[in-house]
């Protein structure tokens, strides 16, 4: 007969393996068997299959390797309970699926009314203390706050560490059986942890209304049989159809925070849960709750510590695609200037000199924020090195480019664009937009144009309409501004925006100056009109002046 095994991931449900199942493969892409958001796994990692009568652990050519009990995989092995499976940064105990304790089922819930032996926040509870009860009883409650405590501090994962806690306070309740769930992040509640049990493969039957009173409401819970006489407790139809005679459930609450349910109960008719034995319970069950609660605190710091991590690597990269140092045009200055809202920008300045020598420029924009924008805005980058030369007339360039980045770009990405093509002898200057913000012209005279020729944004509807072109001449002292939304639309704290008057207002005061000058009086400007907020999109600008 097949292993029985189950795969215990911390802070994830526990996955049982099904040999007719065949193939599990994990990783971050949502295709996968076992999906995790883990920065260290590529998006289909590992896999764990089922061959010949046996288990088998297979990395699939990840970036970070999988290793199996400390040793990278490099071809299929066996696994088996007791092993560790480390794919990235993760530890996944290999179990045998009656080490993970019995199955745990929340029950539907029940029209039936149901009176608990009593039910009181945890709070109230637990801010009494250590159960009052003296003697030996006492002793025995406090050596088991300490074992618990001992435990909790110990390094280790938090998830396997439940099972030790639940454990030791079903033997000291002399319970039949218990069980953990947690609710994860998106509010699902899964077992953690369960022991004890009835017949062999029967799963613990929790009444669901229990476990509703407990996560939604924080209330500690004691359903206890007094025999029928006294009217105190009335079981719910499936606890005395399952032989409950009574049980406790606690919230596993932190910092505000419920995390979980912790419960167990007893089918013995002579033994019967009380108030001290509830207060006990919940006071570990608030223990185990600070104890899961850092875990993941510290789990979803090392997360952002990844994700930090390559976010720096992408703007290093995104970084080596701005132009190191601006092109070199007889008889003409060119300046560019990058400032990402997030550590990867979805704005872009470039520059190309052509065969002819003629030069090729364009600031755009990429729909969104963060990682997606950036390698998209990169993509958009490399077309622009291989296809300049091909079409250098701005129009025909954008038509191009929109419908290729149309068949590789989600449908609700997409970029604005505004290029130009000067012609360096005689200063003609020819341009075209794709859904992005005209571009200024100072004349040397001090008068200023709008330069716009509308069109769809990159990879929307490509093929519906053609590009509009325009055309001008630069002559000597003209200066040329191209920028991203990010300047005209920074807002005041008061919510104006900068706006075209206030680029304008800028070049008019200071476009005589040089081109570095003048980058910092916009940048200047921009700060003094945000007064002190951090802006909320990339700015990006793109200065041109024939001398």
């Amino acid at each position: 007969m097949p292993p029985k095994l189950v795969l215990v991931i911390p802070g994830h449900p526990s996955v049982s393996l099904d040999p007719e199942h065949g193939v599990y493969k994990l990783g971050r892409a949502s295709d996968n068997d076992v999906a995790l958001e883990d920065l260290s796994l590529s998006r289909h990692h590992a896999c764990v299959r089922f061959s010949r009568g046996q288990w088998l652990a297979e990395d699939l050519g990840s970036k970070n390797g999988t290793r199996l009990n400390g040793a990278k995989l490099t071809t299929p092995a066996p696994i088996g309970t007791g092993d560790e499976l480390s794919p990235g940064n993760l530890k996944i105990k290999v179990c045998d699926a009656t080490e993970t304790g019995p199955a745990v089922v929340i029950q539907a819930r029940e029209t039936a009314p149901w009176v608990p032996s009593l039910m009181l926040a945890a709070e109230e509870l637990r801010r009494g203390g250590v159960p009052v009860t003296e003697g030996q009883r006492a002793q025995a409650a406090l050596a088991l706050l300490e074992q618990v405590a001992a435990d909790l501090a110990r390094e280790g994962a938090a998830e396997s560490q439940l099972l030790g806690l639940l454990e030791a306070l079903h033997s000291h309740l002399h319970a039949d059986r218990g069980a953990i769930l947690l609710r994860d992040p998106a509010g699902q509640v899964y077992p953690a942890a369960s022991c004890g049990g009835g017949p062999e493969g029967a799963a613990i039957q929790i009444p669901r209304t229990l476990v509703d009173a407990a996560l939604g409401q924080g209330q500690a819970i004691l359903l206890a049989d007094g025999g029928g006489n006294d009217g105190a407790f009335q079981a719910s139809a499936s606890m005395v159809n399952f032989g409950i005679r009574s049980a406790l459930a606690t919230p596993l609450e932190a910092e505000g925070q419920i995390l979980g349910v912790l419960y167990v109960d007893v089918m013995n008719p002579a033994r019967r849960f009380d108030r001290e034995d509830l207060r006990l319970a919940t006071v570990i069950a608030h223990l185990a709750a600070s104890r899961v609660r850092a875990a993941r605190m510290e789990a979803e710091a090392t997360k952002h510590r990844a994700l930090e991590t390559e976010m720096g690597h992408a703007r290093r990269i995104q970084q080596g695609f701005l132009p190191a140092r601006p092109p070199c045009v007889e008889g003409y200055e060119v300046l560019g200037f990058n400032a990402p809202a997030w550590r990867v920008s979805g704005d872009l300045y470039g520059s190309w000199i052509l065969e002819d020598g003629s030069l090729c420029a364009a600031v755009a924009d990429v729909s969104g924020k963060g990682m997606g924008p950036g390698l998209l805005m990169v993509t958009f980058h490399a077309y622009m090195d291989a296809w300049t030369d091909w079409a250098s007339l701005p129009a025909v360039l954008l038509e191009r480019l929109s419908r290729t980045l149309a068949r590789h770009t989600e449908s609700n990405r997409y970029i604005t664009a505004f290029l130009v093509h000067l012609e360096p002898d005689d200063g003609r200057l020819r341009f075209a937009c794709a859904g992005h913000p005209p571009a200024l012209l100072r004349r040397q005279s001090g008068a200023i144009e709008v330069l716009d020729a509308p069109g769809l944004p990159l990879a929307m509807l490509p093929g519906q309409a053609p590009y509009g072109h325009g055309e001008t001449t630069l002559a000597s002292g003209d200066l040329v501004l191209l920028y991203t939304d990010g300047l005209a639309e920074a807002e005041s704290p008061g919510g104006d925006e900068f706006g075209l008057e206030g680029l304008k207002a800028v070049l008019a005061k200071d476009g005589e100056r040089s081109l570095l000058e003048i980058r910092h009086a916009l940048v200047l400007a921009l700060q003094e009109h945000l007064a002190g907020q951090s802006p909320k999109d990339d700015q990006t600008f793109f200065l041109l002046r024939r001398k």
